[in-house]
């Protein structure tokens, strides 16, 4: 069996997704990486082991741990993999990961190219997707209440977007309800 599982930054929000056959091991070898450093690692210390690193003595109040699928096969696994780096990303939810995941399997080496997921997987993808919608966002520049009050604003979207620090297209999809549907 191989699994998915994720390394979530409670403080910032910030994901790790990753496939392992044994991943409580590879989130120890995580950790390993993290204590040991870039002088002892090299290339192999990224991101993901910078913050854990940074939170070494209380990982376990920053960080949580959680294995989320299971598959029979490796390929599955990082298709899988592949599938949640991009939907988090779509989602504005910050990475850890330094590649689209897949161990890079992309074009004609990729064992879905050509191919799609099922109706019922993606069904089953979107249903056990997180909710990092409006204030659960860890990146989110707004609140509940600036929300309120850009809605009820009549100014010009432009000069909304440049009082609250956002894009216009923000406000735009906040005024038609695409965005912060939590209100």
């Amino acid at each position: 069996m191989f699994y998915n599982y994720c390394i979530q930054n409670k403080v910032n929000g910030k994901i790790y997704v990753g496939v392992s056959s044994n991943p409580y091991a590879r989130f120890s070898a995580h950790l390993k990486v993290a204590r040991g450093g870039k002088e002892k690692y090299g290339k192999g210390f990224c991101y993901i082991h910078a913050a854990l690193r940074k939170h070494i003595n209380n990982v376990n109040e920053v960080f949580e741990f959680n294995v989320f699928e299971a598959f029979d096969t490796k390929e599955e696994a990082l298709l899988n993999e592949v599938y949640w780096i991009a939907y988090l990303k779509t989602q504005n939810v910050a990475v850890y990961n330094l590649t689209s995941g897949g161990e890079k399997l992309q074009g004609k080496d990729n064992p879905m190219y050509g191919r799609r997921h099922s109706k019922k997987t993606r069904m089953l993808m979107v249903q056990n997707a997180p909710d990092h919608s409006g204030t659960k966002n860890g990146r989110a520049r707004l609140n509940q209440e600036m929300v309120a009050r850009i809605i009820s604003d009549q100014r010009p979207e432009r000069t909304i977007a440049k009082e609250y620090g956002v894009s216009r297209s923000t406000i735009n999809s906040i005024k038609r309800g695409i965005n912060w549907k939590d209100r």
